[in-house]
């Protein structure tokens, strides 16, 4: 299956750059400014594959696995200054907020949709399992942030986010040379929020900052499996609990003039997850911990005032771990990042960004033991936006 952009997602992106970039818009040479508005959409792939699979210390090359995933996905985004922001003539365009220390207030709201695709066998002395899977999700997304200098050197830092999820799945599971079937349903809601509260510093162009993050989320699935040869189909409903929290530290470095900027972070969390399963037999408890890690860095180089180029790089781990009474490890990912983003501003208050971007994800499960498996994982993503300033 693969996702198509409707043609109602294709005119609403044409409003939005019509919006900012309207005929006959003259290139005035004064780019101060106190509201900016930006619309954009991302077009995601991702190809997924199970290259190794080890038994009792053995590879065995009777499993395999391949999973396809396409989506988009639209983003409006808003950034008010309580005062306006002076353009000085000489500072990159994309900096004029950062230069002048304004505060801010910035809404972002977002839409994403994605089918994916997968199929799998296992084979064995005298059967083989064929399974495949179909599905589609929706996401929408709000998040509210503000920067407030409280002195014209320390600004405090207010963020909160919503969001919700819709995913339905159809899978078939089919034994040779029996011929017998699984057909199976699930549907899936999710809802997420997450408030962050952080201080960043100045030391003269540079900045440091650090940041809390507290978050929540609620999921629910049921599933209806049908079997063949029975008349009385499965059920069973899950419901999951989830709370994280986290710490988080970054820096902003320019030099040669502001032409040349640096920006690294590093974050930490740790992730609680509670599940009860509901079957017809009674109820099953589980709980799981995740511990995620990553670190990141970009570069932006600044060819004059309205060309930015930056290239960024990043790489993150997480080790989750489940069971009762006592967790057990359950799984091992790390991701690698790399993105390119190009940004030009064909007048002192619009602009256009186009950004490219890959990430290479490898997960082992369960990663302790004689016996477990490996994924790899490629995404790809192409964005483009566009930016106008009033």
């Amino acid at each position: 299956m693969t996702f198509v952009p409707t043609r109602g997602r294709g005119l609403a992106l044409g409003v939005a750059l019509t919006a900012l970039f309207p005929a006959g818009v003259a290139s005035g040479q004064d780019g101060s400014w106190q509201t900016e508005a930006s619309a954009g959409a991302a077009w995601i792939g991702t190809v997924t594959e199970r290259p190794l699979v080890v038994i009792g210390g053995a590879p065995s090359g009777s499993f395999g696995y391949r999973g396809d995933s396409s989506g988009t996905s639209l983003g409006l985004s808003g950034t008010r200054a309580l005062c306006r922001v002076t353009d000085d003539g000489a500072t990159p365009f994309d900096l004029l907020a950062y230069v002048g220390r304004a505060s801010t207030v910035r809404l972002d709201v977002s839409l994403a949709a994605t089918s994916r695709d997968s199929t799998g066998t296992a084979r064995g002395v005298e059967s083989t399992l064929v399974s495949s899977l179909s599905g589609d999700r929706n996401v929408r997304g709000a998040a509210l942030g503000v920067e407030w200098f409280l002195l014209p050197a320390t600004s405090l830092r207010l963020g909160g986010e919503l969001g919700r999820s819709r995913e339905t799945a159809v899978s078939n599971l089919v034994e040779s040379p029996s011929g017998q079937m699984q057909l199976s349903t699930s549907g899936t809601r999710s809802s997420t929020w997450s408030a962050t509260f952080g201080v960043a510093q100045r030391l003269g162009e540079h900045e440091i900052a650090v940041s809390g993050l507290a978050a929540g989320s609620d999921a629910t699935r049921d599933d209806l499996s049908v079997f063949t040869g029975s008349a009385d189909p499965f059920s069973q409903s899950l419901a999951a609990d989830g709370r994280t929290w986290g710490v988080a530290a970054s820096s902003r470095l320019l030099f040669a003039r502001r032409r040349v900027a640096l920006d690294l972070a590093a974050s930490y969390r740790e992730t609680s997850t509670s599940t009860v399963v509901a079957v017809s037999l009674g109820r099953l408890a589980d709980e799981s911990r995740a511990l995620s890690r990553s670190v990141a860095g970009v570069a932006t180089w600044y060819a004059g005032r309205s060309l930015g180029a930056s290239f960024g790089l990043s790489y993150a781990t997480q080790s989750a771990a489940a069971g009762t009474p006592s967790l057990r490890p359950t799984q091992f990912v790390k991701a690698v990042a790399a993105t390119l983003t190009v940004r030009w501003w064909a007048s002192p208050r619009r602009a256009l960004e186009l950004s490219a971007g890959r990430t290479w994800t490898t997960s082992l499960s369960p990663p302790e033991g004689p016996s477990f498996e490996r994924l790899e994982e490629t995404r790809d993503r192409v964005a483009l936006a566009a930016v106008a300033r009033f």
